[in-house]
C-alpha cells in the first residue's frame, strides 16, 4: 500500500502500508487504541525520522515493532492527503496524525485519526488542511495479532 502526502507547499510521498478488511464494521474494537482526551504513548514506536517525500517509506508490523512513525514540518498553512492504498490482504492498518504543540512538550493526544476511508474499502486516508508546524504520521494494526509489510 502507499501512503502519500501532497500539500501546496510539498510533493507526492509514497509510503507504502499495507491494508485489509472490508467491511469493517465487523471486526469489533481496535487493540491498543489511545485514551480521549489523555496523551497517547503507545509505548516506543519505531521511529522511521523524516518522511520522504517522492519516495517510498516502508516498514514492517511485527511482533517487535507493532507501530511506526514518521515526522514532517510545514513552515506555511497546507493542504494535505495521507493515503494508504491496499496491499497486504492480512494487514488493516490505522493511521493517526499528531502535531506537536511546543518545542518542549511531547506529541500529546492525536489530532486526526482513520482506520477505514469508506465502508467499501480498508484504505486509510487523512484529508485536512494543517497549520505550520511539526507532525507526526503513526500507523499499527488494526489488531495487535496483525503482522505483515507496508
Amino acid at each position: 500500500m502507499n501512503l502519500r502526502i501532497v500539500t501546496s507547499l510539498l510533493a507526492a510521498l509514497p509510503l507504502s502500508v499495507a491494508v485489509s478488511c472490508i467491511g469493517s464494521a465487523d471486526k469489533g474494537e481496535e487493540d491498543d487504541a489511545p485514551v480521549d482526551g489523555k496523551d497517547d504513548s503507545f509505548g516506543n514506536p519505531t521511529d522511521h525520522g523524516t518522511l520522504a517525500f517522492g519516495a517510498r517509506n516502508q516498514a514492517r508490523i511485527s511482533a517487535d515493532s507493532g507501530f511506526h512513525t514518521w515526522s514532517f514540518q510545514l513552515s506555511a498553512s497546507a493542504k494535505i492527503d495521507l493515503e494508504t492504498t491496499l496491499g497486504t490482504a492480512t494487514l488493516d492498518i490505522v493511521m493517526y496524525v499528531y502535531r506537536r504543540t511546543s518545542a518542549s512538550a511531547g506529541w500529546g493526544s492525536y489530532v486526526y485519526r482513520n482506520d477505514d476511508a469508506s465502508d467499501d474499502t480498508s484504505t486509510s486516508q487523512i484529508r485536512e488542511t494543517l497549520s505550520k508546524g511539526e507532525y507526526r504520521v503513526l500507523v499499527k494494526g488494526f489488531k495487535r495479532s496483525m503482522r505483515g509489510e507496508w
